[in-house]
């Protein structure tokens, strides 16, 4: 078959939840597409786009006088660029403030880094920070791949800047991660500085996302623009979800062929770059190993095949694990466990059995478990943090907060999810078909 080649409950923001229903419009969302021209849309109803920003100055004021508190937004822009009026385009002052968050951020993990904790919860919530501020930097990497050759003439601005919109929602989503990891440290002076630390980097990101979202918004009225369809047979741009078969995924435009044929059902034939197997038969015994040993950065993706077992330890797919699959002999054959909680001393966030923030993961007949009881709180099973991630037919189990969806676009399809309280919760956007 596979050939090797708690308090905070309340506070908490439900993830973004949609059915089979709703899976076009989470498209839409994950991966933007563009428009069709209105019937009575034409070029002379919208000024050129050109007109619109005016300049950077105009543009940037336009869109800080829309938010809650317009000084606030202005001085914070001219506090990241002093020359930003110089700028004839809002696209370089967006890429120029995103760059300087991005060293400001870098500056607050090496200060953090010379802090001091008390060993047990405060330590871990310390460590939770600088890995979010970490990941808080990869993301703002991303922002800036998206905006490198974005030009306000170019059809693909749109999409890029949905896309650049997105990673700034999920930095803003690791500030506020941060800080709940200290909920239950009373008193602590430690808590009281890394509350301004990510106040300040919030405070940063706000405008960003502010502009972001403007130039998204103006770039979506400029793709709407264009003369009225001349007379011919209709045309869509729909992509159409038919139940059963290979186009079960076909509506997920950012897996291509060879990606699909990994979700296909057992039976089917898979080449797989590594197994792990607690037998010994494979190239690893333990899930780690066999992610540490992939490439990082990769431009192809990489197949994990897990054998059945029980596998008691806590996996993390780093941001830098991209395009990575993992596929096992199905739910209740191979199963990933842990036991952190709350109760037990972690963070909801360091309770993850299994966590994911590598972009395009894929996971396959796998059942992901944290088995401390109801009695120990918040005890996550799965934490993803993975644009674009797929999982499929896996089993997800817990009690409290047992998964957390916690950023960008994910989708799920013939998954097993149980839990009593919160036991689905995050930031995401996400898909459940089938589930």
């Amino acid at each position: 078959m596979y050939q090797k080649v708690d308090p905070l409950s309340a506070k908490k923001r439900t993830v973004f939840v949609m059915t089979v229903a709703s899976v076009m419009l989470a498209v839409v969302i994950c991966e933007p597409v563009g428009f069709l021209p209105g019937k009575d849309l034409h070029r002379n109803t919208v000024t050129k786009i050109s007109a619109k920003i005016s300049t950077s100055n105009h543009f940037v004021v336009a869109t800080c006088n829309r938010s809650d508190d317009p000084n606030f937004c202005v001085s914070t822009i001219e506090g990241l660029i002093p020359e930003w009026r110089r700028h004839e385009d809002p696209l370089d002052v967006l890429k120029l403030a995103v760059q300087r968050i991005i060293g400001f951020v870098d500056e607050k993990i090496a200060e953090a880094l010379r802090l001091s904790a008390t060993p047990g919860l405060e330590q871990i919530a310390l460590n939770d920070c600088v890995d979010l501020l970490r990941f808080t930097v990869d993301e703002l990497d991303q922002v800036l791949s998206y905006l490198q050759n974005a030009d306000f003439n170019n059809p693909s601005l749109s999409l890029e800047a949905s896309y650049a919109q997105m990673f700034l929602s999920a930095a803003l989503t690791n500030q506020d991660t941060c800080i709940e990891g200290f909920a239950n440290t009373k008193g602590s002076s430690l808590k009281s500085h890394m509350q301004i630390t990510v106040k300040a980097i919030s405070d940063l990101l706000t405008p960003c996302l502010a502009i972001c979202k403007s130039i998204s918004d103006l770039a979506k009225d400029h793709d709407r623009v264009s003369p009225a369809p001349a007379p011919g047979p209709a045309t869509t741009s729909r992509r159409v979800l038919i139940p059963g078969g290979d186009n079960d995924f076909n509506f997920l435009p950012w897996l291509s062929r060879s990606e699909r044929r990994v979700l296909k059902p057992s039976g089917s034939e898979v080449e797989v770059d590594a197994v792990v197997d607690q037998n010994g038969t494979g190239d690893f015994t333990r899930i780690s190993d066999a992610v540490g040993a992939a490439p990082n950065n990769s431009n192809t993706r990489y197949v994990i095949y897990v054998k059945a077992g029980v596998y008691r330890e806590y996996v993390e797919i780093p941001t830098k694990k991209i395009y990575l699959t993992l596929i096992g002999d199905g739910i209740n054959c191979t199963i990933v466990t842990g036991n952190r909680s709350v109760v037990d001393n972690s963070t909801t966030f360091h309770s993850a059995t299994f966590t994911v923030k590598g972009r395009g993961f894929i996971a396959r007949d796998i059942t992901f478990e944290n088995s401390a009881g109801p009695e120990k709180h918040q005890a996550v099973a799965l934490l993803v943090a993975s644009h674009q991630s797929v999982f499929y037919r896996c089993s997800i189990k817990g009690y409290q907060d047992t998964l957390y969806a916690h950023s960008l676009c994910q989708f799920y399809r013939e998954c097993q999810i149980y839990g009593t309280v919160d036991f689905i919760f995050g930031d995401a956007a996400a898909v459940f078909q089938k589930c």
